[in-house]
């Protein structure tokens, strides 16, 4: 399918707006769920959970783009926004447009895969980097400064998560054609089994499977584990407050399931062309269930509002 690139002088000015855009608004998530912790000490606000809800709502309807869907237009316009509001994507970001000289697709496929293996090591450094200067020239004590960073950090990778997700198991996102083979569904001239791919699986992908998409996870939960005891201690709400915003005590694990849902409709997009409808509607349908269930947030606000968002996501699939 041919795609249009916009006019001239937009194909390089237009993608700078998009990412000045994208800056500007992980700025004001750092203040408005990191910093500002530091002057209330943790203490969890309504508006804090009901944020995250909508941040993981989007994340969750933006993740069906990647299923094999003749979509309406206008729907793939708020998918691609929702995308570009919730986590570190490049939705409206086309490098070949900008390019002058041709490229294939695969290799430009093969490079962003590797900037989203590299960006989330780049953003813990700038991070960490920017937190010690400021600490520094502000006189921010060290204790709150590193718990500053750390809240930063896990916010960054946060919204980082789900692109990493689908652009790293995109790289397995093949089809099989009788008489040519298995052909890799973003650029059809290349092959999954040629050397070239089968390489950059190896070495780029499974290492990101391994270290994000099921380490991320693993952390946080050893993280939430190891400081279940002093989840309401001030430090501790600034550092991982993200992960249990919310939640009721006895279910701060509850972002596993949060962060289930989002990678078994990525894996279902992915690896799944028959029936993959009908598959996201069992997975939304089940987890609204358990949400329903075991109703882990703090105020019925908060449990109605992702019961309603969970039911516009099963609706839409619907």
């Amino acid at each position: 399918q041919c795609k249009k690139c916009a006019e001239n002088g937009l194909n390089v000015i237009f993608p700078i707006i998009v990412v000045l855009a994208m800056i500007g608004f992980v700025i004001f998530l750092v203040w408005s769920t990191v910093v500002k912790r530091l002057g209330t000490q943790g203490t969890f606000h309504e508006s804090d959970g009901a944020k995250k809800i909508f941040i993981s709502y989007l994340q969750l309807t933006a993740s069906v783009t990647a299923m094999d869907i003749p979509w309406p237009a206008n729907y793939v316009a708020v998918f691609k926004a929702q995308a570009l509001a919730s986590s570190v994507g490049e939705e409206f970001i086309d490098v070949r447009c900008a390019m002058t000289d041709p490229a294939t697709i695969a290799s430009i496929e093969y490079g962003k895969v590797l900037v989203y293996a590299l960006l989330p090591i780049i953003l813990v450094c700038l991070s960490a980097g920017f937190w010690v200067y400021c600490g520094r020239c502000l006189n921010i004590p060290r204790a709150k400064r590193n718990a500053t960073m750390t809240g930063t950090i896990v916010l960054l990778l946060y919204l980082l998560y789900p692109s990493i997700t689908a652009k790293t198991l995109g790289l397995w996102k093949c089809h099989e054609m009788e008489g040519i083979g298995s052909i890799f569904v973003v650029d059809p001239e290349v092959l999954c089994d040629s050397r070239v791919h089968r390489l950059w699986q190896n070495a780029v992908g499974v290492p990101c499977i391994l270290l994000y998409i099921i380490g991320l996870p693993l952390f946080a939960i050893i993280l939430l584990y190891r400081f279940r005891h002093k989840l309401l201690e001030p430090n501790t709400c600034i550092r991982f407050g993200l992960l249990y915003d919310g939640f009721k005590t006895e279910s701060y694990m509850h972002e596993f399931f949060v962060v289930l849902r989002k990678v078994l409709i990525i894996v279902i997009a992915i690896f799944e062309d028959k029936v993959q409808v009908l598959l996201c509607l069992g997975v939304v349908g089940m987890l609204l269930t358990h949400t329903v269930m075991t109703r882990p947030f703090q105020t019925e606000f908060l449990t109605r509002l992702e019961i309603f968002l969970l039911s516009c996501s099963f609706l839409t699939l619907w």
